[in-house]
């Protein structure tokens, strides 16, 4: 399989039609702005909010970069991105992605290149909102002045003066700001009070969205929708899903352990995927995901009371690989490719927005 470095992938039709609606939108907000100076942040919050709808696995973040790619160098000013993932894992895929899809866009890192003077039409910063919103040690760092560096908070004050407009798009938007909300909030209206905020999000939540439009004062002007139908017929998605619920009598529930029963029925279904894609000379392996449920306080690990169980069943230990926020994975964007692990055991942490193609079977024992 080509690394996706290697090449530059065609937009399928219907992603193409969304990055179209997308950048002729902010075409029409930076009209606006030129036209009405005076009434910046009244269309920025009123008009210039873009909501993508965008089912899981139909390109979010290639659609959200082409769209940015397309509308460089034809906006009425040069304009700087602020582009905010959910978690840090997220942050590293996202970097990818646009590295290798959308060369146009020069890449930033906010914690090492805070300089303004050196600043581009199109250039992007990708990071979480914890980073620059939140108290805590790294985003106090990031939002402090010092002698070799600005703060995030005076380079977009200098990036104004020099006459550049800020973009920020959001991406998972149904997750809103986090556990920092109202921070991050206070952040976003009176630090960044953006001229353009695209939001994306896979899971469209219209009282989620009514809040968010309350904490920031914004209203979503446009909606860009992707149907599941389309990424179905793009060849994107599959049809559909295979679920399989395990139930047992209840004069039996004693002598069977539901667990590894239903770990067992999995492992199997991913076998014969594995063995099916073999016959079909496809070289692909396809990648189980185990979630399981939080530590309780004095209770013994899920994470290695599964691992252990999934083990008895015959899965390699090598083959497995685990990553949660208390136990991360350094390497965590690369698992989605790593042929040599065929199970990632997780809580919380791949549930949204991780990028795996080859995943095909969900195992959960989370209640």
């Amino acid at each position: 399989m080509k690394d996706d470095a290697d090449f530059r992938v065609s937009l399928a039709e219907y992603q193409l039609k969304a990055v179209d609606a997308m950048s002729e939108t902010l075409r029409t907000v930076s009209g606006l702005h030129d036209r009405e100076p005076q009434h910046r942040e009244r269309i920025s919050r009123e008009l210039g909010v873009i909501l993508l709808q965008a089912p899981t696995g139909s390109g979010k973040t290639l659609m959200l970069g082409r769209a940015l790619e397309a509308v460089r160098g034809q906006l009425g000013a040069k304009t700087v991105w602020f582009w905010f993932a959910p978690y840090a894992g997220l942050v590293t895929q996202t970097r990818s992605a646009l590295i290798a899809q959308c060369g146009a866009l020069r890449q930033r890192d906010i914690y090492a290149d805070r300089e303004a003077s050196a600043a581009r039409d199109g250039d992007v910063f990708v990071q979480t909102w914890a980073s620059v919103a939140v108290i805590k040690k790294e985003s106090r760092k990031v939002r402090t002045d010092k002698e070799a560096s600005l703060s995030v908070d005076t380079m977009i004050a200098k990036l104004r003066e020099q006459g550049f407009r800020i973009g920020v798009v959001i991406d998972e938007a149904h997750l809103n700001f986090g556990s920092g909300a109202a921070a991050t909030a206070d952040f976003f209206l009176k630090v960044m009070s953006p001229d353009f905020t695209v939001l994306a999000t896979a899971t469209p939540n219209d009282t989620k969205l009514e809040k968010f439009e309350r904490d920031v004062g914004l209203k979503v002007a446009s909606r860009v929708t992707v149907s599941r139908d389309a990424v179905v017929k793009a060849g994107l998605n599959k049809i559909g899903l295979m679920v399989g619920v395990l139930r047992f009598k209840e004069e039996d529930r004693a002598l069977i352990d539901t667990e590894v029963a239903t770990l067992t029925a999995g492992w199997s279904q991913h076998s014969f995927i594995k063995a099916k894609l073999a016959e079909r000379g496809i070289s692909l392996t396809p990648l189980m995901l185990v979630q399981v449920e939080d530590q309780q306080e004095g209770k013994d690990d899920p994470v290695a009371r599964v691992r252990e169980r999934l083990i008895e069943i015959g899965v390699p230990d090598k083959a497995i690989a685990v990553h949660t926020s208390g136990e991360p994975d350094p390497a965590f964007h690369t698992l989605a490719y790593d042929p040599e692990i065929e199970v990632l055991v997780f809580k919380l942490a791949v549930a949204t927005g991780f990028d795996a193609p080859r995943a095909w079977t969900l195992v959960s024992v989370r209640p």
